[in-house]
């Protein structure tokens, strides 16, 4: 009921869930930090909020380039094993001799061709759809991804602007109690002024939370830039807009339709450059 890598709102928490090689990971959305990892497909997390606390618990469905390949197995694999039907087999009373021979008899091998062919092009049709669709989802979630940078991105990059400058001013506040204050001869210990007494360790505080925030903003904008920067450089995370048309899996929701016109490379061009400006860094999509 929800896209990859877009946010949602879960309790008192805006998340997004991510899932790749069958890992699903909810992250913070505006941090891109994983909260919780789960293996299979599956990831639970307990938060609080007024009401009291609950554990959601989040499933992903079947990655359909993964279903695509298996399809596609399935049609060329089930093809190999009919032609390597030859004739009957004199290889004892076993289950197998009897198997074989059974589907090489008189006509019951043309019908079961006839019929594996026939499956194997739906099959193969299957596969294919599952092909366009993965690729057009996988186009949705890295649009979703770039929306959360732009949003987070910005704000994060405030908060870092605000944390230098609160490390710079308090540092030199800091410089300026210590030059008018005075210094033990012997042991070098500062002794603070009288009139700076609670502002000294004030300033202090100021500068340590600060000095403890910006590297927690950087490791933010670096995760979020990361993500970005892995999508973009495979083009099977990138994925197209190309919207697909489906007969054997049905027509995409409408509001997943909608996106189309949004996920174009040029549009979506447009929101990666609106990312790199907020988050501070230049990305390049494949090749450049």
């Amino acid at each position: 009921p929800y896209d990859y890598e877009a946010k949602i709102d879960l309790s008192s928490r805006v998340l997004a869930v991510r899932f790749d090689d069958g890992i699903v990971s909810i992250l913070d959305a505006a941090t891109d930090e994983a909260l919780v990892s789960g293996e299979r497909g599956f990831a639970s997390i307990a938060l609080e909020d007024s009401q009291g606390s609950a554990t959601w618990g989040i499933r992903a469905g079947p990655d359909p380039l993964e279903l695509s390949l298996q399809f596609g197995y399935l049609a060329d694999r089930s093809r190999d094993l009919m032609g390597s039907l030859r004739g009957e087999l004199e290889a004892g009373d076993s289950w197998m001799t009897m198997f074989n021979n059974r589907l090489v008899h008189g006509e019951s091998l043309a019908a079961i061709q006839t019929d594996q062919n026939r499956r194997a092009a739906g099959w193969a049709a299957v596969s294919e759809e599952l092909a366009a669709l993965g690729a057009f989802v996988a186009r949705t979630e890295t649009w979703w991804l770039v929306q959360r940078a732009i949003e987070a991105g910005r704000d994060l990059r405030s908060r870092l602007r605000l944390a230098e400058t609160e490390f710079r001013e308090a540092t030199a506040r800091m410089t300026h109690i210590a030059a008018a204050s005075s210094r033990d001869e012997d042991t070098g210990r500062l002794t603070i002024a009288a009139k700076f007494a609670r502002e000294y360790p004030q300033q202090i505080q100021r500068r340590d939370a600060a000095a403890m925030l910006i590297p927690v903003l950087n490791a933010s904008i670096d995760r979020l830039a990361t993500a970005i920067t892995r999508r973009l450089a495979d083009q099977d995370l990138l994925g197209n807009a190309d919207l697909p048309q489906l007969q054997f899996l049905g027509e995409l929701p409408a509001e997943r339709a909608s996106l189309a016109d949004a996920l174009g490379d040029e549009p979506l061009r447009e929101q990666i450059e609106l990312a790199g400006a907020a988050l501070g860094r230049a990305f390049v999509i494949g090749n450049g």
